[in-house]
């Protein structure tokens, strides 16, 4: 399990989310199979490395919106934010606190329909 952890954020740091979403998955299955103790031992590596990998994902679709917004394509801006939202909510309280400022502005400009 922990060759697993690991590897995913092996991967993340490398820059490769699809990869270690892929190991993530196999970790959930392996994980979901373990008795409890054992799920105990684990349980902070893997909380830790689904934070990396939502803060990675996080900043990646606010690259995707922030070229969205440029590009004057409000439907695909839209549809970013929708991403964004879900990952912002299953952030962290410190993470959400240090993000709420941008997230509710980008919400007010795209409701508004300013892209650029």
């Amino acid at each position: 399990m922990r060759v697993l952890i690991g590897d995913a954020d092996d991967n993340l740091a490398a820059g490769d989310y699809e990869k270690a979403s892929m190991l993530y998955k196999e970790l959930r299955l392996t994980y979901d199979t373990l008795p409890p103790f054992a799920k105990n031992e684990l349980y902070d590596e893997i909380a830790a490395l689904l934070a990396k990998m939502d803060a990675y994902y996080f900043n990646t679709v606010m690259l995707e919106l922030d070229g969205h917004m440029k590009a004057g394509d409000l439907e695909s801006a839209i549809l970013a934010y929708e991403k964004l939202t879900g990952i912002y909510t299953r952030l962290g309280p410190k993470e959400q606190a240090n993000l709420a400022t941008v997230v509710s502005a980008l919400g007010r400009r795209i409701g508004a329909g300013v892209t650029a």
